[in-house]
């Protein structure tokens, strides 16, 4: 890992924030999302996206695809 920070919001203050936690993951931070102080989401970067799934997306469809198959993966696991 390098010197990614990971950073805590709840679900106000990254509706409120969204702009600028966006632009902090695209910096390479991660934030995880609370609700009612339990983590239900992670935030991440594009650049590190790719790297955890192995393949970098080339356009957005791509992206949509990618993104639809890990969405299909998380609900096998729940």
């Amino acid at each position: 890992m390098t010197n990614n920070r990971e950073k805590y919001t709840n679900q106000n203050e990254l509706k409120i924030k969204t702009k600028d936690i966006i632009n902090d993951t695209a910096a390479g931070n991660r934030y995880i999302v609370l609700r009612y102080s339990k983590p239900v989401a992670v935030l991440l970067g594009m650049d590190e996206y790719c790297k955890l799934t192995g393949q970098p997306p080339k356009n957005c469809r791509q992206c949509q695809k990618v993104i639809g198959q890990a969405l299909a993966k998380l609900d096998k696991i729940k």
